[in-house]
């Protein structure tokens, strides 16, 4: 038997091509695929995509928690090179490839596989197909094939449709495409036709079937929230006065700055909504980039600037596990090595505005406060 372990993200696109792997010939004696799903924050969608993959024809569903080393490996040194956000667009889903890569290379060394394959509606994108294979090939052993099924078979949305009605398999909605995880929510979905339901104009607020985490700016409180963000080393360790991991200041940020409508954008293109939010990490990339601007000195800025483009450059082309990026990330870390205080930022109808920082810094931030939850925080802050 063949075996391949597939990346699955539970798109219907990615159902349909574990029935059509299953399917391909092969002089082997069979395929069996096995899926891979990570949990980068998507929440509730996680046991559904688990079943969906075995009732497609899986014979084994991975579904593994990495946000933990998601937040710390990738998203933490990106966000303290500046480049977890490009022009206030999250950059989560490409910094999740490379741990996406990390992983399926690992399940295939633990079921034996000879085949790592990846595939979805993200992939189906010329530049997250070329993205995804640098960072499997810079990590995979020579031995290993790596197989794009969506790009050999190429079907259109009808195809697919026909394809897993012939095979029997149930798809999601084939117009939603949104790729969620700790850092935000990014997407494509199809505008409803006229009279089926919720359609408001793009500026004058989001409908409620694409947005999740925030309010429009029209419905946040007239009363703006202020936050005290607490940064050591450039690293954000607490929010008002409190110590907590990145993941639960993530969290704490999403409720507070969603709140308040920070942190979203979107744009019609013919029928087609093209959207993201990320409440915290505008909220943290606003905060970081602030701190730098005043404990930084002057002949750093320029060069900083430099390798910020430069990282940027690394993360949207999938190389993050090469020496340029442990070159760039070097000279990171020692510039942040001086960004430590605290900034207040205001949130008010979509913006976040910064009104205060304390180079000095909250130095207790991180240390003896981790006792009271981020929820005492949220409550009393939106309060």
């Amino acid at each position: 038997m063949t075996r391949i372990v597939f990346a699955y993200d539970g798109s219907a696109a990615a159902t349909a091509a574990i029935a059509w792997m299953r399917d391909m010939p092969t002089d082997a004696g069979g395929i069996e695929v096995v899926t891979l799903t990570l949990d980068l924050g998507q929440r509730d969608e996680l046991d559904a995509a688990r079943s969906r993959a075995l009732a497609a024809g899986a014979v084994r569903a991975h579904v593994l928690d990495v946000r933990e080393s998601f937040a710390q490996d990738y998203l933490m040194p990106a966000l303290r090179a500046d480049a977890a956000c490009d022009d206030g667009m999250p950059m989560g889903v490409a910094l999740s490839r490379p741990l996406i890569a990390r992983q399926l290379v690992d399940v295939a060394r633990m079921e034996g596989a000879t085949v790592v394959a990846y595939g979805g509606a993200a992939w189906r994108d010329a530049e997250e197909q070329a993205r995804m294979e640098r960072a499997i090939r810079a990590i995979a052993p020579p031995s290993i094939v790596v197989l794009a099924p969506l790009v050999e078979w190429s079907p259109t949305d009808d195809e697919i449709e026909a394809f897993a009605e012939a095979q029997s398999i149930r798809l999601p909605r084939l117009t939603s495409r949104v790729a969620t995880d700790v850092w935000g929510r990014c997407g494509r979905v199809e505008a409803p036709a006229p009279g089926s339901g919720p359609e408001r104009g793009i500026a004058g607020g989001a409908d409620d079937f694409v947005y999740t985490q925030t309010k429009s700016p029209e419905q946040a409180p007239e009363t703006p929230a202020f936050v005290d963000v607490t940064f050591e080393r450039g690293a954000p360790v607490g929010i008002s006065g409190v110590g907590m991991p990145l993941l639960e200041i993530v969290s704490s940020l999403e409720t507070i700055a969603g709140a308040h409508g920070v942190g979203r954008s979107d744009a019609l293109d013919g029928r087609v909504r093209v959207f993201c939010e990320s409440p915290a990490a505008t909220v943290l990339d606003v905060a970081h980039r602030a701190l730098e601007r005043a404990v930084l000195p002057a002949d750093v800025h320029v060069p900083l600037a430099q390798v910020r483009v430069w990282y940027r450059e690394i993360v949207r082309r999938g190389t993050w596990a090469s020496l340029a990026r442990e070159a760039a990330q070097a000279f990171v870390d020692r510039v942040q090595a001086d960004v430590t205080g605290t900034v207040t930022v205001k949130l008010s109808r979509g913006t976040c505005q910064v009104v205060a920082i304390d180079a000095a810094g909250d130095r207790d931030a991180g240390e003896g406060r981790q006792t009271t939850h981020g929820k005492s925080v949220v409550g009393s802050i939106l309060r």
